[in-house]
């Protein structure tokens, strides 16, 4: 049920349909809980398996960062299940898994970047981060385009959530204890990213990796509370007491069947018009947008730095810069890096243009280029899109 549902949620649909590392890192992560599981359940740890689960993680690791959360469920698992060599093998996972962060932030540094690349401090609080997790749980079940119910919604999902977790571990659930174990650090890890990292607010994009796995953990508390709900009505109505249960297993099940296919209805929209029109960078409409009019019209060969760089590298390929964001909006060091790196270009090159969108993020000011011994002249400002020249005072 877990496996059909999350196949055909609309989210399933668009965050596969992107050039992202998501789907990628969902099913490196998703076959190493499965491997493990099994491990858990069958008190089975094969030197293979314990190798593959955790390159499977590295791997998955090289393309999220936040893969490393489970380095430590995949070695405690391999721990729990293991009837010899628990520890050697426990150590033999964790140190195999967390490779793929090591090496990565090893390159990074040989090459003169942060271990971890550039990270700025985020821009919202704990309160603001489990909102929006809430929100992103909602959204599966009440979609916002939909109804004004998303919150609660998504409350709702949290709490059932919560209270799998709960069953699974009293339950003696040992391979739901590792998923639920994985699902936790996963949530957590991300939250605390976002308060202490600039991130996107959470959104379908961090929650694949863990849908199935909370899929699933909902699954077990409606399934107990199904259940208990039966026992205790049961006596009220005078019923059988299998008789409510089948009652109310079929009043939930229209409520599925209604949420999947509301989201089946979604994705069925955005596959035709993805078809029609193209998706993002590279739909009809973003083709027809002023900035890329105006970036496009430059020469082939030139250099350009703009406040919506990926648009204009897919609208024209070649050595597209960032424009130095607001300094209102962006720490300083951002905005210097930035200014460092169309500098470099200028001094290269001779000249960048720039093609800043009054729609997109908002930029440092022209006129403080001068603080850079830079200047700008501006050829063209149309349409919200404005185009420059930078030079070397």
């Amino acid at each position: 049920m877990a496996a059909a549902a999350v196949s055909l949620l609309a989210a399933s649909v668009r965050v596969g349909s992107y050039l992202w590392t998501e789907a990628l890192f969902t099913a490196l992560i998703t076959v190493a809980l499965v491997l493990v599981m099994w491990s858990v359940r069958h008190r089975r740890t094969p030197w293979w398996l314990v190798v593959t689960a955790a390159v499977l993680v590295a791997l998955g690791t090289t393309l999220r960062y936040v893969g490393v959360v489970a380095v430590p469920v995949v070695a405690l698992a391999i721990a729990w299940a293991a009837r010899d060599s628990r520890v050697g093998k426990a150590v033999v996972a964790g140190v195999v898994g967390v490779l793929g962060l090591v090496l990565p932030a090893i390159r990074n540094v040989l090459l003169g970047a942060p271990a971890l690349g550039e990270r700025y401090p985020g821009t919202v609080n704990v309160e603001g981060a489990i909102t929006g997790l809430v929100l992103q749980w909602g959204e599966y079940v009440a979609p916002s385009r939909t109804t004004s119910l998303t919150v609660i919604a998504g409350a709702i999902v949290g709490i059932a959530l919560l209270v799998g977790m709960w069953l699974v571990v009293v339950q003696c659930n040992r391979p739901g204890a590792i998923l639920a174990l994985f699902v936790l650090v996963y949530w957590f890890a991300i939250v605390i990213s976002q308060v202490g990292t600039r991130l996107d607010v959470v959104t379908e994009r961090f929650a694949a990796p863990v849908l199935a796995p909370t899929v699933v953990l909902v699954l077990v508390a409606l399934r107990s509370g199904l259940a208990e709900s039966a026992r205790q009505l049961a006596p009220v109505v005078k019923v059988n007491q299998e008789k409510v249960r089948r009652f109310l297993t079929v009043g939930l099940g229209a409520v599925g069947v209604a949420v999947v296919g509301l989201s089946i209805v979604h994705a069925v929209e955005f596959v035709r018009d993805g078809n029609r029109e193209g998706i993002d960078l590279a739909s009809a409409s973003a083709a027809e947008r002023a900035l890329v009019q105006a970036s496009t019209s430059l020469p082939a060969d030139a250099i350009v730095a703009s406040n919506d760089p990926w648009q204009v590298w897919w609208s024209r390929g070649g050595v597209v810069l960032d424009f130095p964001p607001s300094p209102r909006e962006w720490p300083r060091e951002r905005v210097e890096s930035d200014l460092i790196a169309v500098s470099e270009a200028v001094d290269a090159s001779g000249l960048v243009f720039v093609v800043l969108d009054e729609n997109a993020r908002a930029s440092l000011d022209l006129s403080e280029l001068e603080d850079a011994g830079l200047s700008a002249q501006v050829i063209e400002n149309t349409d919200g899109v404005l185009v420059a020249v930078i030079t070397r005072n």
